[in-house]
């Protein structure tokens, strides 16, 4: 994202949230489950499971958060609903089954579910 203030350009040191989250999961030996691309979010879990129909509710959750806000906030839903990998497949046929699953958990905000919804049809492609 562009910044109007910087014309473009980020000031000498200034890291946005991922990036922090990266950094602080390669100090702790970890690899984040998802890694930014210019065009969206590309799947991935090094030294784990790439495919999303494989991950647990704890590895959806992580995906959710690394979508950033205002959907970051609903990773909890996804890890007290025990929502995981298996259930996203059985529910990835049509968009209205995604939006359905992801109301009955309690995500009230439409555009939040669309939103959410958009992401998890991305990364089951």
């Amino acid at each position: 994202i562009q910044s109007k203030i910087y014309n473009g350009a980020r000031p000498q040191g200034f890291e946005n949230e991922w990036e922090r989250k990266v950094k602080k999961a390669k100090a702790e030996g970890k690899t984040p489950i998802a890694v930014p691309k210019k065009n969206g979010i590309e799947a991935k879990r090094v030294g784990g499971s790439s495919d999303p129909f494989s991950w647990g509710p704890k590895q959806l959750a992580e995906y959710v958060t690394s979508l950033g806000p205002p959907v970051s906030q609903y990773a909890k839903a996804f890890l007290e609903n025990g929502y995981d990998g298996p259930m996203l497949k059985m529910s990835i046929g049509t968009a209205d089954d995604l939006n359905s699953d992801f109301a009955d958990m309690g995500i009230s905000n439409r555009l939040h579910r669309k939103k959410l919804v958009a992401n998890m049809m991305k990364i089951a492609k």
